[in-house]
């Protein structure tokens, strides 16, 4: 037994003798310290944060979208400056005050009915602006101021505005009882010889003057509306009515002095417009025409 166990360990020994050594050319893998260990786990990357998350929002109010503006040529014109159509009671010789844009005058013949008188001052009051408050309230607009002409002295307000029909009877029983016909001669005197009125015409006549630095000098245009064809009350409303809105809505026939070329071709309009009565009575006149 003693010698069967030491042949058994001199072959062991011989057997581990036997065994090439370590081949140390050969290249020794490292681990780097940013290298995944064999055999560990594995570490996923964080996943991307997310996208923002834009609502859509409804455009704001009166705001339209920015592909929904108009191109430059589209958009509406500018606003041209506002005009506006006014009245003044003027007494005697009393300046005209500020500066306007034009000035026309109520003219009635020597004697006219009061009756008629208080008609058409009822329709002037009805239908135009009181100068004073739109002095007051829009201090920027041209104005074409139609003057009322009273005696010095009487009891009617320069301006004011009418709030009621009753308070408008009353201005205009005044007004008619004081017309002041010696200034209305001397405003008609301003127009051709055959573009005044008649003694035996009813009235009235309006004439107006633009600018308003030629007023009742002659020799210059003067728009002449002839109101004396004109019967009733409501007629006598819707003539001022024209008369207001002329001057309104188109300011750039008398805002630097009467256009002749656009005033004319505007007026060969108004009998088709306004009919053969209405039309026919509205005028542009001058000596020189």
């Amino acid at each position: 037994m003693r010698a069967l166990a030491a042949l058994t360990l001199m072959l062991a020994v011989a057997g581990f003798a036997k065994q090439p050594p370590p081949d140390s050319s050969a290249p020794v893998e490292s681990v780097g310290p940013d290298e995944p260990i064999v055999g560990a786990p594995r570490e996923e990357p964080p996943p991307p944060p997310p996208s923002p998350v834009v609502e859509a929002r409804p455009p704001s109010a009166g705001r339209p979208p920015t592909s929904a503006r108009p191109p430059a040529a589209a958009r509406p014109p500018a606003v041209r400056p506002m005009a506006i159509a006014t009245r003044i009671f003027l007494a005697g010789n009393e300046p005209i005050p500020g500066q306007f844009g034009a000035i026309a005058v109520v003219i009635f013949p020597n004697g006219s009915d009061p009756a008629r008188l208080q008609q058409v001052c009822r329709a002037f009051v009805a239908v135009l602006d009181d100068s004073g408050e739109v002095s007051e309230r829009l201090p920027d607009a041209a104005q074409m101021v139609t003057i009322w002409p009273v005696k010095s002295g009487s009891a009617v307000p320069r301006s004011g505005v009418v709030s009621s029909a009753a308070e408008a009877d009353r201005m205009c029983t005044a007004a008619a009882a004081n017309y002041d016909y010696l200034r209305a001669q001397q405003a008609m005197a301003g127009l051709p010889s055959a573009e005044r009125l008649a003694p035996a015409t009813r009235g009235p006549l309006l004439a107006a003057w633009a600018p308003g630095a030629d007023f009742g000098r002659q020799h210059v245009s003067i728009l002449r509306y002839d109101l004396s064809g004109i019967a009733g009350q409501q007629r006598l409303i819707g003539a001022m009515q024209i008369w207001k809105d002329k001057i309104e809505r188109q300011p750039e026939l008398w805002q630097s002095g009467w256009n002749t070329t656009k005033v004319r071709l505007w007026l060969s309009t108004q009998v088709d417009e306004l009919g053969a009565q209405i039309g026919a009575a509205i005028k542009l006149v001058n000596d020189s025409f």
